[in-house]
């Protein structure tokens, strides 16, 4: 089993979501934005398991607990917290030029973060097997 897929499923759930966010921010039509939608959720969620499996398996036994609280506070206190309000800082400052696009716009700037995001997840492939074999096993 290649561990590298743990930093390369992820990569791969946020570069392939891009298509269907952005068809969801521009379809013409309710029904065909929620296709878009679902499928966009789908590949979103990608980096979820990896991630919590590699924060596992990085952390001595004795830190799981902790490594996993770290985990859960920087998605919730970054992703709930502070991206809503960029996108709405973002959003107020396109609308006086854009309009109601505003929002739209301020979304597609977000997505840009899922390229970068998806290139640091390929770039810790390089690596990951030589930091899981460097943690302490009982």
């Amino acid at each position: 089993r290649d561990v590298r897929w743990l930093a390369w499923i992820p990569a791969l759930g946020g570069i392939a979501m891009i298509p269907f966010v952005s068809g969801f921010l521009l379809a013409p039509d309710p029904d065909v934005a929620l296709v878009f939608y679902s499928i966009q959720v789908f590949f979103s969620t990608f980096w979820m398991a990896p991630s919590f499996s590699m924060a596992q398996g990085l952390a001595r036994v004795q830190m799981r607990a902790t490594s996993a609280a770290i985990l859960l506070f920087v998605i919730n206190g970054f992703g709930t917290t502070s991206v809503p309000a960029v996108v709405g800082a973002l959003s107020d400052r396109f609308s006086s030029t854009a309009g109601p696009a505003g929002l739209r716009t301020a979304l597609f700037v977000v997505i840009g973060f899922c390229i970068w995001a998806a290139a640091h997840s390929l770039r810790m492939a390089g690596t990951l097997e030589q930091d899981l074999s460097r943690v302490e096993r009982p």
